[in-house]
């Protein structure tokens, strides 16, 4: 079993966590839920205070399997950074294959390729 992460949300939970401060991220888990202004839309969602506690489970994976993550130099959602970091720590990181896209990885099908052949699979 191999894995292809296209723009993966490692540290999800650091800039929830930082942005939200200590008062409201109390005030968000004592009434359950927030409220969220999504980029593209127009109203706003409630986000319930178990998606914070899953942002912290899954923030910083432990990869077990040979690992090729695809990520663009211009995310403006998850910084390249935290994709560098785990596949710096992680030996399970065939590769990190950086390239000019952002978060939405409109760019990355013309990648698929050559992230395969890093997973031995032709």
């Amino acid at each position: 079993m191999s894995l292809l992460l296209l723009a993966p949300a490692f540290g999800l939970a650091d800039p929830w966590r930082t942005g939200a401060g200590k008062v409201r991220l109390a005030i968000w888990r004592l009434f359950g839920s927030a409220p969220y202004y999504h980029r593209g839309r127009d109203d706003k969602i409630r986000l319930p205070w178990d998606f914070i506690e899953a942002a912290d489970k899954m923030s910083w994976p432990s990869l077990a399997h040979p690992t090729v993550i695809l990520h663009g130099l211009q995310d403006d959602s998850v910084p390249i950074e935290n994709s560098r970091r785990v596949s710096a720590e992680s030996e399970h990181v065939v590769a990190l294959i950086e390239i000019e896209d952002g978060h939405r990885m409109q760019k990355a099908c013309s990648f698929f390729a050559k992230a395969a052949s890093k997973m031995g699979i032709e």
